[in-house]
């Protein structure tokens, strides 16, 4: 083993330099070695004011700071940076980076010695020769090379073909290299790269509160960037996630010791390489350039280029990088060239190599064929040979190898690298690539990359072209001042004034380039009501509303209008958009806007009428709506209004309004059928869209409804965001097939933990565990992931039953559809029925998938087939025999989950007991916990905890928290089998305070409504993801409020209530039994056991308390008998049917105690009853 790690240790060769020269870093190190020895910023810090020094203590400033020490200290520094965008720019500075590396870091003198350096493609040939004449002119090398990066990144991986992928500190490049060559009018260049991520991090922070405006905090949000960044194969995707859930926040502590949170943020930043247009840069990102640039090769090369990406440089670094890269190049090769062939797909075989040392891969490379080529004299360009024939030779001819060197070369790399990959990832396959009659062109020098040095100046010159040029210029520097914070109020109304009258009549030419429409979007968040109308009024003419709400930056400017514009403004907006909203609801720039009126533009009234634009045109012919009714209504209102007055009417108009309704259901279920397609189901308004759907079919078109539930099964989590998206998530788990239950609660499986903190989100898991057949899919899909389906994870079980909202599942659980329903959740609950032609259209589409979409389309074309009275009528009859959705007994189901969860809960009792009481969600779960596993499940360990937990005193440590926890383990693993049972059958005893009502004529010889499905079509769905384009995608903003015009975009969740502050548990045992909650929970399980059915238990809650009591003698007596509500629990005692005369006996053996208590109401009720 030794001797095999040392064949693999590198041989250095200290005669031979590597200086890999980046835009932000330098990497140096010598011949031979996998990795560079040294790695510093490419920076020089020069001292701002010598004045300051004295507020640094003992570091004393030099006149010129290099590297990681000008980093160090740039808080007191003028930093330079002599490399831009790949190009030495600053010779000077650069020569001084020279010195350090030579001198300071790899400590030679480099006269006599070999140097290889790097450079970036597009490197003009002035800048080479400039390199070579320094080398040889003041450090006196003997030998140079200079290589392009690309191919180097190549060597590195033992290749010789492929597309390199470069993204480092200042720029990105995609370069094409075929057989040794490099073919240049395919390379591409992207000014977006490490740096720049950096400060759209920043700025992002900024939005949130955090402000990192100091030249030191460059690096302290570049540390937190390379931490917790990441690249998000699907941004839609992960920006419903960040603002639906909190699974994304991250904290990060400062070097302050403050501590942020960073959310969203995380993928938000890195997203700018793949649309560059976040941070202000033109062209495409790195996706789309990989993918031209193949398309622009030749088309014999394509099939290798696609199958050799290799991604090199830091900002490649990202988590999910590679996989978005390839995942983006695989769907346009699909969409674009394939034409939707997945067999072609496969056939190509795109892939993209990321390998692990990809961070210094062109040093490697550079470091492996300097030293395998140091005693060949033709690969390098030589002193003597510089001075005989000059640069513009050596440069010429230096780089022109042979076949046979670059043979030589390779082969050695190759081992190299295998040797490499057998250290870092273990064995792996020999490198196997063609090496004959290489040929190693040089990179000669090309005009090109002078003209994409002018890329950023091609914007101003298309401005100028267009006439807006110097108005332009001079709005924007109006703009820079106004949108500062700092700028007084008076100076902002006198610039907003001026910015009106420049951009008076331009709007048109300003509103749909990019950098323009900001500057008319300040107008409209910071100008006065008259400018606002005097801009909607001007676009209004030129009918550019619609035009501008479809527009990639155009609908920025709509948005602000409808945020911030006056309600004349707003109204102007609307009527333009008026007849339109159906579509722009689920276009991908118009659903921002639409999302914006819905949610703060529009009046009632103007939302009421864009709902009736998305119920179709069958709508307008209700006799209610076509009389005018004025004011804001609900579908539900008007439906209800048309059926009594059809019903008073006759039989003929019932089954007109019927026809009527059943198109309305028609034109919701083609708006949620393309919003589900594009995934922009996370809209607020199509959640009150989804939820109309069933409004529309719920009762009168019953088989309609269950055709929809397919449509929202794959985004009932986004659905959680309002509570019309939970109206619509329980309806469809009501209505829908066991296949659409299941993969509804594998949705939820992901984020149950968060969307059992929410409301909303809680009461859809709830809907789940009441509806659905499969426990046992239940159980590893919701209660696993919730700790309900072990003991082990009690302190999170009772926190969750401590939760406002998380008290649900548990309630659910333990008394399904009980009180604790609201009269609007108990609406939201009720079981559903729908034809029994549906149920075997289910069963059918559970067996062929294919026709699953189909049969949810043919179910609404049958309702609405046209005037054929026969045919409707045979619909109708077809549809007259009802069934449930769910198909075994409710109590069956109840008690089957409960043998899942019933030890969880248990545990969590025992736990937390009197945290539970004093909270009032924990009272409420504890009680029926006490109830159903300890009265009736005949579990002693939850009543004797509920009994001490009344007498607790103070709160308890995390020690011994913990202790108790491990008590509740290993409590667990001897759990009698009586009990178990005993728990499973609480469920289905009779509880006379549970509403559930159990009246099911379902089949009971399934154990699932799901057990006949195949596999295959249940696994179809689970690697689904949301896809299409979301809403906002290409928002961007500089105001101050960009998150939360996100937010509204992307239809983030309804703002909850503020969590109450839960209460310590008192530090006496009097002070425990004077709280309300504690007198209430004793007082509802006295209650409830006097009304059981053969009389109150010998061994319930009372006798535990009554025990408990007398173990804790006559100072328990006297704490409750303090206060006016405790005397009331121990006359609750006395007055039991079961414990009643021992209850009694015991106080009066203690009456000494009775008499010496404060008088009260209880005391003197309790004194009577003794007497």
């Amino acid at each position: 083993m030794a001797a095999a790690a040392a064949s693999a240790d590198p041989v250095v060769d200290t005669d031979v330099l590597v200086c890999d020269n980046g835009t932000g870093f330098v990497k140096a190190g010598f011949g031979g070695e996998n990795f560079p020895r040294h790695v510093f910023p490419s920076m020089i810090g020069r001292p701002v004011l010598r004045a300051e020094e004295d507020l640094l203590g003992d570091v004393e400033l030099k006149d010129v700071m290099v590297g990681q020490e000008a980093a160090d200290m740039r808080r007191a520094l003028e930093i330079t940076y002599p490399v831009e965008n790949g190009i030495i720019t600053n010779w000077d500075d650069m020569e001084l980076i020279w010195d350090h590396v030579f001198h300071d870091r790899l400590g030679v003198d480099p006269a006599g010695k070999k140097l290889m350096l790097t450079e970036a493609p597009m490197n003009p040939e002035r800048n080479r020769k400039r390199m070579v004449t320094t080398m040889f002119e003041k450090y006196e090398l003997g030998a140079v090379q200079i290589w392009w990066q690309a191919l180097l990144t190549l060597y590195g991986q033992g290749m010789d073909t492929g597309v390199v992928v470069d993204s480092g500190d200042g720029v990105s490049h995609v370069v094409a290299v075929y057989d040794n060559m490099v073919i240049p009018h395919l390379t591409r260049r992207l000014n977006v790269a490490g740096r720049h991520i950096t400060r759209y991090f920043t700025k992002l922070l900024l939005l949130r509160g955090y402000s990192f405006n100091r030249s030191a905090d460059f690096q302290t949000v570049q540390e937190i960037k390379e931490k917790l960044a990441f690249v998000a194969r699907n941004p839609d995707v992960e920006r419903r996630l960040a603002a639906e859930t909190t699974v994304l926040m991250e904290n990060y502590t400062l070097p302050d010791g403050r501590e942020i949170k960073v959310g969203r943020e995380r993928f938000e930043a890195p997203e700018a390489l793949f649309q560059p247009g976040l941070v202000d840069v033109e062209g495409d990102g790195l996706s789309d350039m990989v993918f031209n640039m193949i398309q622009d090769a030749d088309m014999d090369l394509r099939p290798t280029f696609y199958k050799s990406i290799v991604v090199s440089g830091g900002s490649t670094m990202y988590p999910g990088l590679p996989s978005r890269l390839e995942y983006d190049i695989q769907q346009r090769y699909l969409k674009e060239i394939a034409r939707g062939d997945e067999k072609k797909l496969r056939r190509m075989g795109i892939s993209v190599l990321d390998p692990p040392q990809r961070k210094h891969l062109v040093f490697a490379g550079a470091a492996y064929i300097s030293h395998t080529m140091r005693n060949s004299d033709a690969f390098w360009i030589t002193k003597a040979e510089y001075e005989e024939m000059g640069v513009d030779r050596c440069v010429g001819n230096g780089l022109a190898l042979s076949g046979d060197l670059v043979l030589e070369a390779l082969v050695v790399l190759a081992q190299r690298v295998q040797r490499l990959r057998q250290r870092v990832l273990g064995p792996a396959p020999p490198v196997a690539a063609r090496l004959e009659d290489a040929q190693l062109a040089a990179p000669a020098p090309v005009e090109l990359g002078l003209e994409l040095l002018d890329a950023p100046f091609r914007r101003e010159k298309a401005n100028a072209s267009s006439g807006i040029g110097d108005l332009l210029t001079r709005a924007k520097r109006i703009w820079n001042i106004l949108r500062e914070k700092k700028t007084p109020a008076d100076k902002r109304r006198e610039l907003v004034a001026q910015l009106v009258e420049l951009v008076d009549g331009h709007v048109k030419d300003l509103v749909m380039k990019h950098d323009a429409s900001r500057v008319v979007q300040s107008v409209i968040r910071h100008g006065t009501p008259q400018a606002q109308l005097a801009v909607a009024k001007e676009m209004t003419r030129e009918g550019m509303i619609l035009d501008l709400a479809k527009a990639k930056y155009g609908h920025q400017l709509v948005v602000k209008m409808l945020r911030w514009g006056g309600p004349e403004a707003r109204n102007l907006v609307f009527k333009q958009l008026e007849g339109h909203f159906a579509r722009l609801v689920t276009h991908a720039q118009g659903a921002v806007v639409v999302e914006m009126g819905w949610m703060r533009g529009f009046t009632g009234a103007q939302r009421w009428q864009m709902e009736q634009e998305l119920f179709g045109p069958a709508f307008r012919h209700i006799q209610d709506v076509a009389r005018g009714a004025s004011g804001a209504r609900t579908l539900a209102d008007v439906l209800a209004s048309e059926q009594s007055r059809a019903a008073a009417t006759g039989p003929a108009e019932v089954q007109s309004a019927k026809r009527a309704r059943a198109r309305v259901a028609s034109a919701l279920f083609d708006t949620v059928q393309r919003a589900a397609d594009k995934a922009v189901l996370g809209l607020t308004v199509l959640h009150r869209a989804a939820a109309d759907l069933f409004i529309a079919s719920h009762g009168a078109l019953p088989g309609q409804a269950a055709a929809a539930a397919p449509l929202l099964r794959e985004a009932v989590v986004a659905l959680a965001g309002s509570r019309d998206g939970g109206r619509a998530a329980c309806a469809a788990l009501g209505y829908g097939s066991a296949k659409d239950r299941k993969v509804m609660c594998r949705r939820i499986s992901d984020h149950a933990a968060e969307m059992a903190e929410h409301e909303v989100g809680a009461l859809i898991i709830a809907r789940a565990l009441a509806v659905t057949d499969d426990t046992k899919m239940l159980a590893s899909t919701i209660l696993k992931p919730l700790g309900l389906s072990d003991t082990v994870n009690a302190r999170a079980v009772a926190a969750m039953a401590r939760d406002r909202a998380g008290r649900k599942v548990l309630l659910q659980l333990l008394a399904p559809l009980g009180s604790w329903l609201s009269p609007a959740e108990k609406e939201m609950m009720i079981e559903y029925s729908v034809p029994v032609k549906q149920r075997k259209a289910d069963k059918a589409a559970a067996k062929d998938p294919a026709k699953d979409e189909a049969a949810a389309v043919a179910a609404f074309d049958r309702a609405t087939g046209g005037a054929d009275e026969a045919a409707a009528a045979a619909e109708e009859e077809a549809e007259a025999e009802l069934v449930p959705t769910s198909k075994k007994d409710a109590a069956k189901r109840a008690e089957e989950l409960l043998e899942v969860a019933g030890p969880a809960i248990a545990d969590a009792c025992c736990l937390a007991a009197p945290r539970m009481i004093v909270s009032g969600p924990g009272m409420e779960v504890l009680s029926e916990a006490v109830w159903v596993l300890g009265v009736v499940g005949g579990d002693q360990r939850v009543l004797e905890a509920a009994a001490e937990g009344c007498l607790a005193e103070g709160g308890t440590t995390d020690a011994e928290e913990e202790a108790e926890a491990a008590a509740a383990a290993a409590a667990a693993a001897a759990r009698s089998s009586s009990t178990s049972a005993g728990a499973a059958a609480a469920a289905s005893s009779g509880d006379a305070g549970s509403d559930s009502d159990s009246d099911s004529d379902s089949d009971s010889d399934s154990d699932s409504d799901s057990d006949d499905e195949p596999a295959k079509a249940a696994g179809a769905s689970d690697d689904e993801e949301d896809a299409g384009p979301g809403p906002g995608s290409d928002a961007e903003d500089d105001d101050d409020e960009d998150e939360d015009d996100a937010a509204a975009a992307e239809g983030g969740q309804e703002e909850e209530e503020e969590e109450e502050e839960e209460e310590p548990v008192p530090e006496t045992a009097s002070a425990m039994l004077e709280l309300p909650n504690t007198a209430l929970f004793i007082k509802k399980l006295l209650i409830r056991e006097g009304k059981m059915e053969g009389g109150a238990p010998a061994k319930g809650f009372a006798a535990a308390l009554l025990r408990v009591m007398k173990e804790h003698g006559p100072e328990a007596l006297a704490a409750g008998l303090a206060s006016n509500r405790g005397a009331f629990s121990v006359l609750g005692l006395c007055e039991h049917a079961a414990v009643g005369p021992d209850a009694r006996a015991w106080v009066k053996s203690n009456m000494d105690v009775v008499k010496a208590a404060p008088k009260c109401k209880g005391k003197a009720i309790l004194l009577k009853k003794l007497a």
